[in-house]
């Protein structure tokens, strides 16, 4: 069987199972930009727009970031695959949010190789 197939296993069932995803705090948020400037392969100095930042974690543990910020003005593939002429689009771009990093933090990626 290849990866893409092979069934859940009850341990990474109850992995999945304990993980939670929630905002970042205020309190965790200079954390959040460290692991992200450290381990992620694009260069990172912040989120630019409103943005919001979350955490997937078990038992308290980080496992992932994720980053969320306001949609860029223009993307000449979004604007032509959304198709809204210009005057939906300055009253709509608001409900559009732009995934700006993701980042499973690398010891998580060392387990996982481990196991398999």
């Amino acid at each position: 069987m290849n990866q893409h197939t092979t069934p859940i296993d009850n341990t990474h069932n109850e992995l999945l199972c304990s993980i939670t995803v929630r905002p970042v705090s205020q309190n965790d948020q200079a954390n959040w930009d460290i692991l992200m400037r450290q381990h992620h392969y694009l260069v990172f100095r912040s989120l630019v727009g409103e943005s919001i930042r979350y955490v997937a974690e078990s038992q308290g543990q980080w496992l992932a970031l994720i980053g969320w910020a306001a949609a860029a003005l223009k993307c000449t593939v979004r604007d032509k695959w959304i198709g809204w002429p210009p005057f939906l689009k300055s009253q709509r771009l608001k409900l559009i949010a732009n995934n700006s990093r993701f980042l499973i933090l690398p010891q998580i990626f060392q387990y996982h190789k481990r196991e398999m």
